[in-house]
């Protein structure tokens, strides 16, 4: 057992760190088929797997480029109006 100096606020900073940790541990077991093996070849299923963790890491960018780009849009459509 091991005791926390830390406040509340802290505390649930990292609790919250925790959590987008096991969502994304989530994600990949769901998304990308982890756990299971495509083939016999344990070569040939870390190439698949580490495809598949690129093309999500890929995924995940462009959803953030494009929320980057549909936010500054908004904001010049807010600026137009008013």
């Amino acid at each position: 057992m091991f005791h926390i100096r830390t406040n509340a606020e802290q505390l649930h900073k990292k609790y919250n760190e925790r959590a987008t940790s096991e969502n994304w541990i989530e994600q990949v077991k769901n998304h990308l088929l982890a756990g299971k093996t495509l083939t016999n070849d344990f070569h040939v299923n870390d190439l698949l797997w580490q495809i598949s963790v690129f093309a999500y890491n890929i995924s995940v960018m462009m959803r953030i480029k494009i929320k980057k780009i549909l936010e500054r849009r908004a904001q010049y459509i807010q600026a137009m109006v008013y």
